[in-house]
């Protein structure tokens, strides 16, 4: 996911350098947006395997990194969503999901 990014980032850099002012800021909004969705709302790393792969919950669609789970639920022993405190019922490991949480 990073060397995808990485090339994303030097498309967008290239295809940057043509735009005026203002599309330049909507782009630099969407990017920054686009990285900050695949960010842990617990610990704000990217959710990039293997110590901090995405882990989807359900039923409240809430994404955050696999260590920040295993620690809510392992170390403090607790059953509801950090972000929500909605129970949770299954967990699906390796699920980027954008735009949920």
């Amino acid at each position: 996911m990073r060397s995808e990014l990485h090339q994303e980032m030097e498309r967008e850099q290239r295809a940057r350098m043509a735009l005026p002012e203002e599309e330049h800021a909507k782009l630099e909004g969407f990017l920054a947006r686009e990285i900050e969705s695949h960010a842990c709302p617990i610990c704000y790393e990217l959710m990039l395997p293997p110590e901090h792969a995405p882990m989807l919950l359900f039923p409240c669609g809430h994404t955050l990194c696999s260590s920040c789970l295993i620690k809510h639920m392992e170390v403090a022993q607790k059953t509801t969503c950090p972000c929500c405190r909605v129970a949770i019922v299954t967990k699906v490991h390796g699920v980027l999901c954008c735009g949920v949480g």
